[in-house]
């Protein structure tokens, strides 16, 4: 299972599933997700969940990622994982070269 860290490791992934550039119906590639966490974040925890502290004492805590998987329900291997705040970042143009407060917003 790999950690997916950077957008070229995602398009490498997304080559070595063989979907479509537009990821339009990965199911009928056998492709599905799913999304665990409970902490929408990219600072770094997850797929591993930590111990924090909140007002109401100890919470474990994990970033909601994206668990990329083949096969059937029952029957799958997870290709890779991505943090959710990441890949949505990658969506709204962020490069790990660029800072992200001088975005160009498409026109």
């Amino acid at each position: 299972m790999k950690h997916i860290y950077n957008r070229k490791d995602f398009i490498k992934l997304a080559g070595e599933l063989g979907v479509r550039p537009d990821w339009h119906e990965p199911d009928e590639q056998g492709i599905w997700v799913e999304i665990r966490g409970n902490n929408f974040d990219n600072a770094g925890f997850w797929p591993e969940s930590h111990a924090c502290k909140d007002e109401n004492g100890d919470i474990s805590v994990m970033e909601m990622c994206v668990f990329i998987n083949e096969g059937t329900h029952d029957n799958y291997t997870t290709m890779g994982i991505v943090n959710l705040a990441t890949l949505l970042a990658w969506a709204s143009g962020y490069n790990e070269s660029q800072d992200y407060r001088n975005r160009e917003v498409p026109k």
